[in-house]
Parts: structure tokens; sequence; C-alpha cells
């Protein structure tokens, strides 16, 4: 599951190694260490996500459940600080624009 957040991107897919629920990846460690303040981020040089952490479903889900509380805005690429995180959502915006034709 691919997720745009406003100030971050992440990648979240099942923990293969079965002793987590959730590996929740990332191109950039600044999302991951605002999501999960208490987690080990790890570092990868050798993976297309860099860097990682592993959480429980329900760790993840309360996350996404206060995200969706705070969204205090009513235009998602507007409250996108970062430029070139903006950039990557105007592109996928883009791209996405042209699949719904």
């Amino acid at each position: 599951m691919w997720i745009c957040f406003n100030d971050g991107f992440v990648s979240v897919v099942e923990d293969t190694r079965g002793i987590n629920d959730l590996v929740v990846r990332s191109r950039r460690p600044e999302i991951l260490q605002v999501l999960f303040p208490t987690n080990e981020i790890i570092e990868l040089d050798v993976s297309d996500y860099k860097y990682r952490t592993y959480t429980s479903r329900e760790e993840w889900a309360e996350i996404m459940f206060e995200r969706v509380n705070n969204i205090d805005y009513s235009n998602f690429k507007n409250s996108v600080a970062d430029n070139e995180l903006h950039t990557l959502y105007e592109r996928m915006w883009g791209l996405h624009y042209n699949y719904q034709r």
C-alpha cells in the first residue's frame, strides 16, 4: 500500500519474516521518524526503499486513524510544504488524471 501524507510518502507491506505484522518503508527517514518516534529506523543500502521500520497492524491503524482525524485542508497538494514532495505529488496527480481518462 502506498500512502501519500502531506509530510512524506511511505510504502506499507507485510513483514515476510513473520516477526511483526507490517514493514513501513520510505525513501527518506524523516517521515518514519515522525510516524514512529520511538521505533528503530533501519537503513539499507541495497534496497529500493532505503529506510524502514517494523510495526503491528494495530499500531499502523492507530496512526492512520489519527492522521485522518487531523485532516485540516481542502486541497491535498496545496498542503504539502516540501517542494520536492509537492513536485512528486503533482507528477503523480498528472499520471492519475491521465489514467482516469
